[in-house]
């Protein structure tokens, strides 16, 4: 079974533009933020995809590890969620 992953389009300047208010600033630094890392762990979970379909394919069997970086993968999407979620406030 093959998923596809989408990656988001760039994320904006990082700066608010002038004269913006401070609650402005933190949600766009949030969705600059969530973006960000929703693009970066949407292309590594599409390359960790990509080399178990290769290894599955030589070896013939589960590779090993393949959960514990998984679970690496989802505990930093979670973190970052958590993250975003604070500086939102």
């Amino acid at each position: 079974m093959e998923h596809t992953y989408e990656a988001t389009s760039e994320a904006e300047p990082t700066h608010a533009p002038r004269g913006a208010e401070p609650d402005e600033a933190r949600r766009r630094l949030a969705r600059e933020l969530d973006e960000n890392v929703a693009r970066r762990l949407a292309l590594a979970a599409q390359k960790l995809e990509e080399l178990t379909l290769r290894q599955k394919w030589e070896d013939r069997a589960e590779p090993s590890g393949l959960d514990e970086v998984t679970a690496a993968l989802r505990d930093a999407l979670r973190r970052v969620q958590e993250i975003s979620a604070t500086i939102r406030g």
